[in-house]
């Protein structure tokens, strides 16, 4: 028990930038420049309300909501990590109702978010953990929202083609 402790005063203590990936960046840039119909019908309106109707209807099918006081320290990672990143959306977390392995994946809404566990995270990760695995979904929706727009747009169509294809 004392390594899993010391190993979450490290983890806890660990600062990284939280900026876009390369990759990620160089994306969204390719896509402006060299697919500019596609990307202004991606990134239209209409294109946007349809995406968040499929993603509100994936979790409604996919998923079981997990409630702030039937699981409080899950909320409490939520939390620690949303204020780390200065992030202020709602955020709600939901249990797969399939799948197996140990995963976690984003679904974001403008102005929401929506975290979807699968497996036996909350049994299996400790508290600090369990915050190293929320923080990168959480820092996307920051930095998609501030520093380089598109990002979480591509990103969450991504993952729900990854998630659809079984790969995510």
């Amino acid at each position: 028990m004392q390594m899993a402790d010391q190993r979450d005063n490290e983890l806890a203590t660990l600062r990284l930038p939280l900026e876009p990936m390369s990759y990620h960046i160089a994306i969204v840039r390719y896509l402006q420049a060299q697919e500019r119909g596609l990307w202004k019908w991606f990134s239209s309106d209409h294109v946007r309300e349809k995406n968040n109707e499929a993603v509100r209807l994936d979790l409604l099918k996919a998923t079981y909501r997990i409630e702030r006081d039937s699981c409080a320290a899950l909320y409490e990672a939520v939390d620690k990590a949303a204020s780390a990143l200065n992030l202020d959306v709602p955020i709600t977390c939901y249990q797969s109702a399939g799948g197996s392995g140990l995963n976690a994946a984003l679904a974001s809404i403008p102005g929401e978010a929506h975290v979807v566990l699968t497996g036996p995270i909350l049994t299996t990760l400790t508290h600090v953990e369990l915050q190293c695995v929320l923080s990168p979904f959480l820092a996307l929706i920051q930095s998609a929202s501030t520093s380089l727009p598109g990002i979480g747009i591509l990103w969450t169509r991504g993952s729900r083609i990854c998630a659809s294809a079984g790969i995510g």
